[in-house]
């Protein structure tokens, strides 16, 4: 199995969102972009594989340290090596000028990130959990846009936009898996907002619905719509151009917008299984985007 390989079969799941939007990307650029949803899914892995909090901080140290490595061009893990292959942002041949110590930087915040979870499974108030976001989900999404704009990629002007559209659909996967999370013994809603609806803990892992648990959801949709809503302006202000590359990140938040739309219309059923579109409704939404269309 090449390193190429090896990612695919972590990340291009049939009927899933990523899978839809990766069709959004030129052949050149989707196994890049894989690679780098392969790294992500492989360090979120880690929480859930390493029962001993030891053991998954060890792996977690390898990772930054392979990272280093593939930085120097001595990467040995499939997706370190698919990271550093030709046109790959940790390639060896990679523009002049790159800034790989901020490069280094968005991938070690992934590893944070899932340090987080290790050290905390709750979040006291938002503040808590966008510093969770930012580390997590805007992170990833900031090396995806690395990717997709290569040396055209500027940090001061597609930070904040990246930013918005990240944390949306980050926050948008926390509300849709609000009960897988209190399986695995963790809440990401924050503790402050679950004391302002009156929602325990208790009540969310024991799948007990009630009008308090959908005003509080509609809050956390309307905090997701919010950043989307952000996102949307700030696109407002780039070239067309540029927002037709960024089209497989858009395609994956229109996507989780639209889901949460869904989960508003159909909030009993949140507790008892993952809501999702349908893969008729994803591919549609990724056809749009592959024809011009510059909105979430």
């Amino acid at each position: 199995m090449t390193p190429q390989e090896y990612c695919a079969s972590k990340t291009n799941r049939p009927a899933s969102s990523i899978y839809y939007a990766l069709l959004t990307a030129t052949a050149e650029q989707r196994p890049h972009l894989i690679a780098l949803l392969a790294l992500h899914k492989e360090i979120n892995e880690v929480l859930i594989e390493c029962q001993d909090a030891s053991v998954a901080r060890v792996k977690l140290a390898w990772w930054r340290a392979e990272l280093e490595r593939a930085l120097e061009g001595q990467a040995s893990h499939p997706i370190a090596c698919a990271l550093s292959a030709e046109g790959a942002l940790l390639s060896q041949s990679a523009p002049q000028g790159i800034d790989r110590k901020r490069l280094y930087q968005h991938f070690s915040e992934l590893i944070e990130a899932t340090e987080m979870d290790l050290s905390q499974g709750r979040y006291l108030d938002w503040p808590n959990l966008e510093k969770y976001l930012q580390l997590n989900a805007a992170a990833l999404a900031k090396l995806l846009a690395w990717q997709l704009l290569a040396k055209d990629y500027d940090a001061a002007k597609y930070g904040g936009l990246v930013e918005q559209l990240a944390k949306g659909i980050g926050l948008s996967i926390i509300i849709r898996d609000v009960g897988l999370h209190s399986m695995q013994g963790r809440i990401y809603i924050p503790m402050s907002d679950l004391r302002q609806f009156n929602v325990t803990a208790h009540q969310i892992q024991q799948r007990q619905y009630g009008d308090n648990f959908k005003a509080l959801i509609d809050f956390k949709i309307e905090r997701a719509m919010g950043l989307f809503k952000a996102a949307e302006t700030a696109l407002k202000q780039l070239p067309k151009e540029d927002v037709r590359r960024l089209r497989p990140l858009l395609s994956l938040a229109t996507m989780h917008k639209q889901l949460l739309q869904k989960i508003a219309e159909n909030t009993p059923d949140l507790l008892q299984h993952r809501l999702a579109l349908s893969p008729i409704r994803k591919a549609w939404i990724a056809q749009k985007h592959n024809f011009a269309f510059n909105k979430i």
